[in-house]
């Protein structure tokens, strides 16, 4: 007979799931009931970074594995979004914007879809909304998440290059304000 503690050991990851699911939802929602609809702070309210950024590696597009390490010579925003996260999916044609932008300052926009279906799901999507201009990964069993401890989405991390912190912002933003894109330089220039 199976014990319930194992029965629980082995549904770990789905429970995990579950929670960062919900949580996400409940975070999204409430940002939606504190603020007009799908409206943004001025200002990023950054956090540092308390566990250590992942080594293990995602999908791109092509099914192709991609570690962090990758790209450590470039300062990076990472935002992690959800096609069933309208906060999430109301940022993308703005980081698709920022990440044309600010590519000629040497930083680089990646996308990390949470959605379950992957690529498969989250890369029509995309292209259905003409977002081409930010690197687009796949984290369908959320291992970068649980590794950082997001706590909902959509949730932006901003890493200087070759460096080990960075900076976390939970919540929506809008990303076309120069305040923020000028947050976004100071911080990575510092």
């Amino acid at each position: 007979m199976v014990s319930y503690k194992t029965e629980i050991q082995k549904n770990q990851h789905e429970i995990t799931r579950r929670r960062f699911t919900q949580l996400s939802c409940a975070t999204g929602f409430a940002s939606l009931l504190a603020s007009p609809l799908c409206a943004a702070p001025l200002s990023l309210s950054l956090e540092a970074g308390e566990k250590p950024l992942p080594e293990a590696p995602i999908s791109t597009a092509s099914g192709a594995d991609f570690v962090l390490s990758e790209v450590r010579e470039f300062d990076l925003i990472i935002n992690f979004w959800a096609t069933w996260c309208p906060p999430c999916v109301h940022e993308l044609p703005q980081l698709n914007t920022i990440a044309t932008e600010l590519s000629a300052d040497g930083i680089k926009v990646i996308l990390v879809s949470m959605d379950r279906g992957g690529a498969a799901m989250a890369g029509p999507f995309l292209s259905e909304r003409n977002i081409t201009a930010p690197l687009s990964l796949y984290d369908p069993s959320a291992s970068w998440a649980r590794a950082l401890a997001l706590k909902g989405l959509p949730t932006t991390l901003l890493i200087k290059k070759n460096s080990e912190s960075y900076q976390v912002h939970t919540g929506p933003a809008d990303w076309d304000d120069d305040k923020i894109k000028g947050q976004i330089k100071s911080y990575l220039a510092s």
